[in-house]
């Protein structure tokens, strides 16, 4: 919960010392034991049982004493008294918009093809290390809409498709990429096999071949897509394991 918190606020949790509490909650006039969380001294998130009821607490720069009550019909109102925070990492106002920022701005140049994928990938990148460890939200390049457009023009193009085929061919291509980051150690360690991975997945993708080494780990891909079940996700990570293995 803290980290959940914390994440969505833009603040990096893996920098902050972490420790654990015997802890209470009023409820309803009734106090109950369970156990507290801190990040740092700030941050800390409380749990409760009542029964089979599980009842969970986290705050920011609030007093430790905190008194709950059923509610019926009406809105929360607050029962803690605020105090003032020991660090500066108070959340910024508001939530993320989600919303392209400048970090990766102007104009990308050359084949939008491969400018989106990297695009893609770092931002992957990013989102993954603010999973794990907090931080500011990751945002698209500023110049991401252009890109997007810019590819699925290409592909309608390159393949004759029409619109909404060409979309949701760039969509698998992105896919499929941004999964191979996640799972494939190779793919985020090996800057050769990565290289030759996402020629592969490109040229595959946008309809100018099917003869590429890696033709059944693509096949397996598109079955992937739908059924997303383990069985197909380990089936089409097979493959690309095979493919490293003609490729050292």
């Amino acid at each position: 919960m803290i980290e959940h918190h914390m994440r969505l606020s833009g603040v990096r949790f893996a920098d902050f010392a972490w420790s654990e509490e015997p802890a209470t909650l009023v409820v309803d006039g009734r106090e109950l034991s369970g156990r507290r969380v801190r990040a740092g001294a700030d941050w800390w998130a409380t749990r409760v049982t009542d029964g089979e009821l599980e009842i969970s607490a986290v705050a920011f720069c609030w007093a430790e004493g905190i008194t709950l009550r059923s509610l019926a019909g009406e809105l929360p109102a607050p029962y803690s008294r605020k105090r003032t925070p020991t660090s500066t990492t108070e959340p910024p106002a508001g939530e993320p918009s989600g919303q392209p920022s400048g970090e990766d701005g102007g104009q990308a140049s050359g084949e939008p093809y491969r400018a989106l994928v990297d695009a893609a990938l770092r931002t992957s990148l990013r989102q993954a290390e603010w999973l794990a460890e907090g931080g500011p939200v990751p945002e698209l390049p500023a110049d991401w809409r252009r890109l997007w457009q810019a590819t699925v023009d290409r592909q309608a193009g390159l393949a004759d498709q029409s619109p909404e085929s060409a979309r949701r061919a760039v969509q698998s291509m992105l896919g499929q990429l941004t999964a191979l980051q996640r799972e494939a150690t190779w793919f985020r360690t090996d800057a050769a096999l990565r290289e030759r991975a996402i020629t592969e997945t490109l040229l595959y993708g946008s309809g100018l071949t099917e003869s590429v080494p890696s033709r059944a780990a693509q096949e397996a891909w598109t079955r992937c897509e739908p059924s997303d079940s383990p069985d197909t996700r380990n089936h089409w990570i097979d493959h690309w394991h095979a493919w490293t293995l003609e490729h050292p």
